[in-house]
């Protein structure tokens, strides 16, 4: 019998670790549900944004904004004045190259050279063979023959014709120097746009500076 009862013991033991297992669960998701429910709670009566603060909130937002569109503007600016500066100075270089190497255009009897012109403006030296800002011919005897020619893609740049002193410059195939209009010893070409300018500056040696 005490066998019996002893078998009998360890049973009821498990059985009633079993059924106490629900209860204490049940008291641990009590204990975890009581903060959520005090957050809920706490979250329902708290009060929104005053009309103040969300009033102070859309002015930071429009003045960032309004600097953010500003820098951009004058970004876009700066760029179009690089653009036509760097085309400009891109073209002199191309017709200095051209001319030290020789490069002649298959029509072109006695070369000469290749000769940049400054066409828009009222002070031009010589007429263009195009009706865009500047172009770079090759120098045949007498004749130019057109080899390109550029138009700046903003109305807002364009040449500074009072302040460039020189609208010719004509790259020699032979002696390597530079023929500038008037017979000076620096022929400059201001470009100006939105308030801004550059000056590009071709010496008779052919040196190129931008200021």
């Amino acid at each position: 019998m005490r066998d019996e009862k002893d078998k009998i013991k360890p049973v009821i033991a498990s059985k009633a670790k079993q059924s106490s297992t629900p209860i204490v669960l049940a008291m641990t998701l009590k204990n975890f549900s009581t903060p959520i429910r005090r957050l809920a709670d706490q979250l329902s009566t708290s009060k929104g944004f005053t009309l103040i603060e969300i009033v102070i909130a859309f002015s930071i937002m429009a003045i960032v904004s309004m600097i953010g569109l500003a820098a951009f503007v004058d970004y876009s600016r700066s760029q179009s004045l690089n653009n036509a500066v760097n085309g400009l100075v891109t073209m002199f270089n191309k017709a200095k190259s051209s001319a030290q190497s020789q490069v002649v255009p298959a029509s072109c009897i006695s070369f000469q050279g290749y000769k940049v012109l400054i066409c828009s403006g009222p002070s031009v030296s010589e007429p263009c063979n195009s009706n865009d800002d500047y172009e770079m011919d090759a120098v045949c005897g007498r004749t130019n023959v057109l080899i390109e020619s550029i138009k700046f893609t903003d109305n807002n740049v364009g040449f500074d014709t009072s302040s460039t002193t020189s609208t010719s410059f004509l790259f020699k195939a032979l002696s390597g120097g530079v023929d500038l209009s008037a017979g000076i010893n620096t022929g400059v070409v201001r470009i100006n746009g939105f308030g801004n300018h550059k000056d590009i500056s071709v010496n008779k040696s052919g040196n190129i500076t931008v200021n």
